[in-house]
């Protein structure tokens, strides 16, 4: 099975940024716009493993409290192979990735340790169109404060050509 580790968000947040897809849809010739359902910021990238085990032993030994995170605008990662809504810098968020990726491998999982760079994949392999104005994704996905509350380790699976993330574990942060 292939995992990671996300925050997932509530359902006025996940509309909000579902409404960005759709500003980046009427405003692209093509683009693989990310389905509502997998809206969600990664902390760690496991990979495929056997069992969820360890990382489920991994995420039950973090405790540490909520925080807010605030949305900061329109990022690209390549010239719209991946675009993405930012993250204020946050060093509770950065603290909680660190943390998260230190008991993975403490549990002997071999994770992806590239360095954590928080964002919520809206789309990719994006074409604008030639008016499109990254101006106007900023003032939609700037200053929304969100609350990170609980942590989710999430299965990533191809089904029927459709990449789906489904919720196999939760940890509440304290």
């Amino acid at each position: 099975m292939r995992l990671f580790v996300a925050v997932n968000f509530d359902e006025d947040t996940v509309e909000h940024l579902y409404k960005s897809t759709e500003i980046l849809r009427k405003n692209s010739i093509s683009a693989n716009i990310s389905r509502r359902e997998n809206l969600h910021l990664t902390l760690a990238f496991i990979g495929e493993v056997p069992s969820a085990k360890k990382a489920i032993d991994a995420l039950s030994a973090v405790h540490i409290p909520s925080f807010e995170i605030t949305l900061k605008g329109y990022g690209e990662f390549g010239k719209g192979s991946v675009c993405f809504a930012k993250t204020e810098a946050s060093q509770a968020l950065a603290f909680l990735a660190d943390i998260v990726r230190k008991k993975l491998i403490k549990q002997g999982l071999d994770i992806d340790t590239k360095p954590f760079k928080p964002h919520i994949t809206l789309a990719r392999q994006l074409v604008p169109c030639e008016d499109f104005d990254k101006r106007v994704m900023d003032k939609v996905l700037c200053s929304r404060t969100v609350t990170v509350s609980e942590i989710s380790l999430m299965r990533s699976d191809r089904i029927k050509g459709r990449l789906t993330y489904t919720e196999i574990f939760s940890k509440n942060l304290t």
